[in-house]
């Protein structure tokens, strides 16, 4: 079975909603000018790999886990796999650096 890639847009909380994430992948990009460590907060997700390294997720969307996480110089990938709460909170995904 071939797997199915759609467009899905944040609505106006920011946040990504759509009864596919319940059985499906979310992939977000970020493009880093350096190399640099983040904190990752993301929400409604079982998991997330990001660039290849698999991460836990905030199953029920409390918000309280952030990741530190790797980033490249250019381009990042984040696939971050729904959950059964995807759909109805939907999934919020933030970055967060240490100021310079």
């Amino acid at each position: 079975m071939a797997s199915t890639w759609k467009t899905l847009d944040a609505d106006t909380g920011n946040r990504f909603r759509s009864r596919a994430l319940v059985s499906g992948y979310l992939y977000l990009t970020y493009n880093s000018a350096s190399v640099q460590t983040a904190l990752l907060n993301i929400t409604s997700n079982q998991m997330v790999y990001v660039n290849g390294e698999p991460r836990a997720g905030d199953l029920y969307g409390f918000g309280y886990l952030s990741l530190p996480v790797q980033l490249k110089k250019g381009l990042n990938e984040f696939y971050v796999r729904g959950s059964t709460f995807s759909a109805g909170n939907g999934i919020a995904a933030k970055l967060s650096f240490q100021p310079q």
